[in-house]
């Protein structure tokens, strides 16, 4: 399998995120975000590239009925393609406190034959809470001169924070580990004392000074907040995946005379699992369905609150926080520093992971499981950085009624749910098929449930990748 590619881009209100993708963006075309500084890295064996975007907007030809178009138009040509291509994506939504890591089981083998991509929320993951550093300009520089400086110390800044993650990366694969190390070895010495980053061994009290390359963005725990930035992904994504072209934004940079590739109509199959679910139905809400071919969402209610509208009581609500008590519990157990939240963490592998929220006597999980899957998901919710981040985010999210937004989905859709999930009853879960039957008559819309938990994608694996597989053959299909 191809090593993953990593591209971090800035989204409308200044955050950078980043998305984990199967083919490379060969060529980031950010026109549609004005000044917006794109860095782009493949895994271990690897390069990195950086660009400044110009100032511009996207042209929405991609939405309502022009997308409608462009789908059909595209089964006859680039959809019949065989193989990973440009024109069909399978998009991972993961969950809270998680990151794509979650996908580790499902990446490769969905990415055999398609391309896939997995993004790090806002507040998670690579992603964190980042926006670029303004500077103000130095007496006597142009602006041009400013802006070289601040996109070198950008590339200089990123490599630095994403070694250790490409490290990871190369630790997992066989293939390619001893050139990773011998690449991190001379970065860190000749390399990096040509760039001015103190060499091993050395002490320089302005290091740390060196490396704060980004400030910290505080606001945008919101849901909807989250659904923009998704937005902002997809236009990114369409615009970028074959370099900027026709039909690809208004870009003119190209001033090399040679015909730029044209973007083909893309097709997007969404899985949302947990507030990835509540995300989709947000961005159903503010920009329609029109940019997908179809939804899974796993192991997710419309909404987590009780309340008194639609007989929506605990036989449907979230399990565990549910109202205005409980959501303040669960606040307070995630408002502390990484270091201080492992409990909480503890608490949360409890009720997501099936064979621990209701053991079976047919369980087969060693020892040895149970403490490796433990260590994967706390590890991953400690790279969260702020705890009060992710509080803030807890109530909006179990606030958020979805019910209504269900009923406006128009192209398939798949529910996956777990039996022994600790978060929701197939009750709950189920009320999304209902609604999209019921609000646009979508017979498309079926259910299917796990013997496992919350993190079913995790605990069966096999049958996840399996499902996802038949779904979007069947999305792409017809």
């Amino acid at each position: 399998m191809p090593h993953p590619h990593y591209t971090t881009f800035e989204a409308s209100d200044g955050a950078l995120l980043t998305f984990k993708s199967s083919l490379p963006i060969e060529n980031p075309d950010p026109s549609f975000i004005p000044t917006s500084p794109i860095l782009t890295f493949s895994g271990p064996t690897g390069t990195k590239t950086t660009a400044t975007a110009p100032t511009g907007t996207t042209d929405d030809k991609d939405s309502g009925k022009a997308a409608n178009r462009l789908r059909r138009a595209s089964k006859a040509s680039v959809i019949a393609e065989e193989g990973p291509n440009y024109s069909r994506l399978i998009l991972l939504l993961h969950g809270f406190s998680g990151s794509s890591e979650y996908f580790d089981r499902n990446f490769d083998e969905l990415a055999k034959n398609h391309w896939v991509v997995a993004w790090d929320m806002r507040g998670h993951g690579k992603s964190g809470l980042r926006k670029k550093k303004k500077r103000k300009p130095r007496a006597g520089a142009g602006v041009d001169d400013d802006d070289a400086e601040e996109d070198e110390e950008e590339e200089e800044g990123k490599e630095e924070e994403n070694q250790d993650a490409r490290k990871r990366d190369a630790g997992k694969r066989d293939e390619g580990t001893e050139g990773q190390k011998k690449k991190v070895k001379l970065d860190d010495s000749a390399e990096g004392a040509k760039k001015g980053r103190t060499p091993p061994g050395h002490n320089n009290n302005n290091r740390k000074k060196k490396k704060e390359k980004y400030d910290t963005y505080t606001g945008g725990y919101h849901v909807a907040r989250l659904a923009v930035d998704l937005k902002n992904m997809l236009d990114f994504i369409k615009t970028s995946r074959l370099g900027p072209g026709p039909g690809a934004g208004n870009n003119n940079n190209n001033h090399s005379g040679n015909p730029q590739p044209q973007q083909p109509p893309l097709e997007i199959v969404a899985i949302g699992c947990s507030i990835g679910a509540a995300i989709l139905w947000t961005y159903i809400e503010l920009f329609t369905d029109s940019d997908f071919s179809g939804f899974i969402f796993v192991d997710q209610a419309p909404l987590q609150d009780r309340s008194p509208f639609g007989g929506w009581d605990a036989t449907k609500s979230h399990k565990g926080c549910y109202d205005e008590r409980t959501m303040l519990a669960a606040q307070a157990a995630w408002n502390l520093s990484s270091s201080q939240r492992h409990s909480t963490h503890l608490a949360l592998v409890q009720e997501c992971l099936g064979y621990r929220y209701h053991p079976l006597a047919t369980d087969t999980i060693t020892l040895q499981q149970r403490l490796s899957d433990e260590e994967f998901f706390t590890r991953i919710s400690a790279q969260c950085p702020s705890g009060e981040w992710l509080a803030r985010l807890i109530a909006d999210h179990t606030r958020y009624d979805h019910r209504e937004a269900c009923e406006g989905i128009t192209c398939p859709v798949l529910v996956m749910g777990g039996r022994r999930s600790g978060c929701f009853s197939l009750e709950g879960m189920e009320e999304v098929v209902k609604r999209a039957r019921k609000g646009a008559g979508n017979e498309k819309a079926e259910v299917s449930w796990f013997e496992s938990g919350h993190w079913l994608f995790w605990e069966e694996a096999d049958k996840f990748n399996g499902e996802v597989l038949e779904f979007v053959r069947r999305c792409w299909s017809e």
